[in-house]
């Protein structure tokens, strides 16, 4: 087998474009939003160079390992909904997937060791033992349940965001308490972002998947109720999207920062509004595909958002 195939093989087991995404955000988060408004509070990030790389490799091991595992424990379900995308079983034998399941958590939980202690924070750093925990949680049981493990997987797509801005917190508590609101304000509004269009898209997944789900027996929400219900659970969730956008884009709009609300128009509320339409024409299964691939974008969207918002910052100290 060639390294190109190799790569191939891993970089879809490890679903190698989210976590791109998901470095990327982290990374624009930190130095367009929050290295911004610590600089602006006189204050400086509990990161140094090296607990700042432990501290994505961690949370891109764990992020991997639970990727990993959802495909192991998966088989029955995803001969039918993504044959070809298939690895394990196909390229990989179950043994070794758990194999790399249970070394990449190890290394995610080793990263982790360095920048808790530098935040000196131990609860901080159980947070990652404990994401580990909910992702088996979630391959094994909540997985097949109604709505609980598409709840849990949103949250633990927003937790990256609200795990940056509490160790940044953490040192500020007591010493500047403007830094701590404005840092816990991105945590919310990024967090609650990622938390609400991961559950969108989770809920359109599961109306993509639920003919392999219902021969593998999971119970999903689209497997339980149907299509047509879980269609309108998700336009009430993106009708609830739209609402908070536009409130986000008003408020930058009394304060005349024109390119946050812009690019919050035009790269995320029309999308969104395209989404609505293209899922309120979902019939079965086949035409879920253009709605999950939107969300996507609108999701990618709302993590090149921060770039306007640290102009705004930077023009506004």
């Amino acid at each position: 087998m060639s390294f190109k195939t190799k790569f191939g093989i891993y970089w879809q087991l490890f679903r190698g474009y989210n976590l791109v995404i998901l470095a990327l955000t982290l990374y624009l988060l930190r130095y367009c939003i929050v290295v911004p408004i610590l600089s602006a509070c006189g204050e400086q990030s509990i990161f140094s160079h090296a607990s700042w790389c432990l501290f994505i490799f961690s949370i891109l091991f764990i992020t991997a390992a639970g990727n990993c595992i959802n495909d192991c424990i998966d088989t029955v379900a995803d001969a039918i909904n993504k044959k070809e995308k298939m690895i394990i079983n196909i390229y990989l034998k179950k043994k070794d997937g758990m194999r790399i399941y249970y070394i990449f958590n190890v290394l995610g939980i080793a990263c982790a060791i360095y920048p808790a202690w530098q935040a000196q924070s131990f609860s901080l750093f159980l947070c990652f033992p404990f994401t580990t925990i909910l992702l088996w949680n979630y391959s094994y049981k909540l997985k097949r349940k109604p709505l609980i493990g598409n709840l849990l997987i949103s949250f633990l797509s927003a937790f990256p965001i609200v795990l940056l801005c509490s160790f940044e917190v953490n040192h500020l508590i007591i010493d500047n308490s403007t830094a701590v609101l404005h840092l816990s304000l991105v945590g919310i509004i990024y967090g609650g972002f990622a938390f609400l269009f991961s559950l969108i898209r989770e809920l359109i997944k599961v109306m993509e998947d639920v003919r392999g789900d219902g021969k593998a027996r999971f119970q999903t929400l689209a497997v339980v109720i149907g299509i047509k219900k879980t269609k309108k659970i998700t336009l009430g969730l993106i009708i609830l999207a739209l609402v908070a956008l536009s409130a986000f884009a008003g408020y930058f709009a009394m304060e005349r920062a024109w390119l946050i609300f812009g690019t919050t128009v035009f790269c995320i509320i029309i999308p969104c509004t395209l989404l609505f339409y293209k899922t309120v024409k979902i019939k079965n299964s086949k035409t879920c595909h253009q709605a999950s691939f939107l969300s996507k974008i609108i999701m990618l969207s709302g993590v090149l958002s921060s770039v306007p918002i640290y102009f705004y910052i930077v023009s506004s100290c």
